[in-house]
């Protein structure tokens, strides 16, 4: 699986012979067929490998407020809805179910290595995880407290996180946007991987 993640406005995509538009594309999922989530269009199209047509997966009656992160496992697909604060999934017949909910603009999501779902939670500057149960707790940052801290976890503070990515190793990237920094959470610990203040 090869994740590219994308934030152009109103940006063409080319791919071989096929050209299609979106607003605000954040990530494409390459499998067996590409699945894009696209802002503004509040629903999940997806490519099939040939990149010569475009059709709509999931969300054509309105499911998405504002479909921002995908991720997918086995046949599953999640989707992160900034707008409403939820995470959807979707499965293979393309309904779309609510997964769990209470985030402040959840941004992008990845499974760990254990297969919780990782929730860049932008709102609340807070990285969070998702059993598969539904069950969500915070593993880094402080709640409603955006700032810059590295150290232990629950005391870390970031500013805005949007995107997520979980090395093969278990590491946890975050792209720390407000801060201008790439950090990563490792044994409990959050410390800054790149970047620097302005």
């Amino acid at each position: 699986m090869v994740t590219i993640a994308i934030a152009f406005h109103n940006a063409g995509i080319f791919r071989s012979s096929c050209f299609f538009s979106m607003t605000l594309p954040c990530q494409l999922l390459i499998l067996a067929t590409v699945v894009v989530a696209a802002l503004g269009a509040s629903c999940s199209k997806q490519e099939p490998v040939r990149f010569n047509s475009v059709s709509t997966f999931a969300g054509a009656n309105g499911e998405f407020g504002e479909p921002f992160g995908i991720a997918v496992k086995g046949s599953e697909i999640f989707v992160s809805d900034g707008a409403n604060g939820k995470i959807l999934k979707i499965g293979a017949d393309s309904v779309v179910l609510e997964f769990t909910n209470g985030f402040d603009t959840p941004s992008a999501i990845a499974f760990s290595k254990n297969g919780d779902l990782i929730v860049a939670d932008s709102g609340s500057s807070t990285i969070k995880s998702v059993t598969a149960s539904g069950e969500v707790r915070t593993i880094a940052g402080v709640e409603n407290n955006p700032g810059i801290a590295d150290g232990n976890a629950q005391n870390a503070q970031f500013n805005g996180p949007i995107g997520i990515a979980v090395a093969s190793d278990g590491r946890i990237f975050i792209s720390d946007t407000y801060n201008d920094r790439i950090r990563v959470i490792e044994d409990g610990r959050v410390s800054t991987f790149a970047g620097s203040a302005r």
